[in-house]
């Protein structure tokens, strides 16, 4: 829990920097909170659950993320595709992969792909050498 709070007394400071009205900041600090509850609900579900695991699967955390961006259930064209091999997140890798998909995420809707009727997103993943790398 301190750790949520510090990373969210990260956002508060550094979000009226890239906002140019209190609405702004309003719906980006709201966003960047919703995902962090989304992170921390994978957290308290693995807790309950018993998971002696302790990680999450990337893929699973990466469409709830990004889910609020696929419009309309009636749109049958998905706009995102996730692809990537099965990568299991530990407690420490999971808020800060939330955020920075939040992230990406919002800035594709606001200014690239997404603001588009038609755009889509690719993500994908891979493993080289003991690391994550993620497109």
């Amino acid at each position: 829990m301190k750790n949520l709070f510090a990373m969210t007394d990260g956002m508060i400071r550094m979000t009226p920097r890239s906002a140019d009205s209190p609405d702004e900041i309003a719906e980006a600090l709201s966003g960047r909170v919703r995902a962090l509850a989304m992170a921390h609900g994978f957290l308290q579900r693995r807790v309950r659950s018993m998971d002696s695991e302790r990680s999450t699967n990337l893929c699973e955390l990466v469409e709830s993320i990004v889910a609020v961006h696929e419009g309309a259930a009636a749109e049958r064209t998905p706009r995102f595709r996730i692809c990537g091999p099965d990568v299991r997140c530990g407690d420490h890798a999971i808020n800060g992969i939330a955020l920075l998909i939040h992230e990406l995420a919002t800035n594709a809707a606001k200014y690239g792909a997404l603001s588009k009727a038609e755009g889509s997103v690719s993500i994908a993943w891979s493993i080289a050498d003991d690391r994550l790398e993620l497109v």
